[in-house]
């Protein structure tokens, strides 16, 4: 028993956390104690066009060794990688079996699953997480999140981490990663009303939105939505006369998106082309809050609302997006779990995913 005790404390000491994102790739170096995320190092590291896409890595050898050198120059020397990472070939999918024998609750899951996928699963890693348990009549059924992660991927994501000179020890869905982080707070911007409600968490990411759905604290339902921030940056390109690369920085500098002057200012066509792409993500938003309203047969509304990525800290999205719900929302900036073990700035809503994947469930 002892010895399970001292590797368990060795694996949770010293990890490299990696989130792949279609933009940047970000790396998170702690510990984790008790439940406690003490935080030594973040790193963010942008990724040329091309060289990822979609959870696929296109180019192994540039950013393993590009990862290699980031750890080196940050004096980092551990060899332990957690990483997590999303995608539209991963397959998510909501199945409710009995849960008479819970030992195989992963293969009744599976097995649901395989029977209206039109794929070979032989070619997907398939894992499940429990989200409820429920009774119907005098049966009890749980109510399982099934992931299906491609093989070939998860070949693609050994062999980076292996040339980054790492050790693969988890590859993980950010739908995961995120449940396990938030499911381990206490108060999320100093504040515990999050464990009485039921509030969204959307990841404004750059190539994907996740709407992540919790009730009291606990993972209950996500769905991917196929488009994010690069969307935003051709808006800017196209209500304006700036280039792509100039987009992406303007879109972080404007001053307010919910109050502006309405002229012919680059500002104001900044600012309008932000909220042309914000309304329509909203519209498709609003249509997951109804269909997971329509499931609780209209008993569980969404209540408050949470925003991270590097989306959510474009000025004014907060209020822009309160107006249109009618619904408290806030960006994610500080969680009672993580301390950081040294003086630093960083952003905490880029880097929820790859603070989830440390956790363990």
């Amino acid at each position: 028993m002892r010895g399970q005790k001292d590797k368990l404390k060795k694996i949770n000491k010293n990890i490299i956390a990696l989130e792949m994102g279609g933009h940047s790739m970000k790396i998170v170096y702690g510990d984790v104690h008790k439940n406690q995320l003490v935080i030594k190092d973040v790193i963010t590291q942008s990724i040329p066009s091309g060289l990822y896409s979609d959870g696929e890595i296109k180019d192994i050898e540039w950013l393993s060794k590009n990862l290699k050198n980031t750890l080196r120059q940050h004096h980092i020397h551990s060899h332990r990688c957690f990483c997590t990472t999303d995608s539209g070939q991963m397959i998510m999918r909501d199945v409710k079996v009995p849960s008479i024998n819970k030992e195989n609750l992963q293969e009744i899951a599976k097995f649901e699953v395989e029977q209206f996928l039109p794929v070979d699963m032989e070619n997907y890693s398939v894992q499940s997480i429990l989200i409820e348990e429920t009774q119907t009549g005098n049966s009890p059924f749980a109510e399982m999140l099934v992931t299906a992660v491609p093989k070939r991927m998860i070949k693609q994501y050994k062999t980076f981490i292996d040339k980054a000179g790492l050790t693969p020890m988890v590859l993980d869905t950010q739908a995961n990663a995120l449940g396990k982080l938030i499911e381990n707070q206490e108060r999320i911007n100093r504040s515990s009303d999050f464990k009485h409600m039921t509030v969204a968490f959307i990841d404004l990411g750059y190539e994907k939105i996740r709407v992540n759905i919790f009730k009291h604290g606990k993972f209950r339902f996500q769905r991917l939505l196929n488009f994010g921030a690069k969307d935003i940056d051709q808006a800017i390109v196209e209500f304006t006369e700036l280039s792509l690369d100039e987009a992406k920085v303007r879109k972080q500098e404007i001053h307010d998106i919910s109050q502006y002057s309405i002229d012919e200012s680059v500002e104001s066509g900044v600012a309008r082309a932000i909220q042309f792409v914000l309304d329509q993500w909203m519209d498709e938003i609003t249509k997951v809050f109804r269909y997971y309203v329509s499931r609780s047969n209209n008993e569980e509304q969404i209540e408050h609302i949470y925003l991270y990525g590097g989306i959510s800290k474009i000025n004014g999205i907060e209020a822009y997006i309160e107006n249109r719900y009618n619904l408290p929302v806030e960006r994610v900036r500080e969680i009672s779990s993580v301390t950081l073990s040294q003086n630093g700035q960083y952003e905490l809503s880029e880097v929820l995913n790859a603070l989830g994947v440390m956790y363990r469930r």
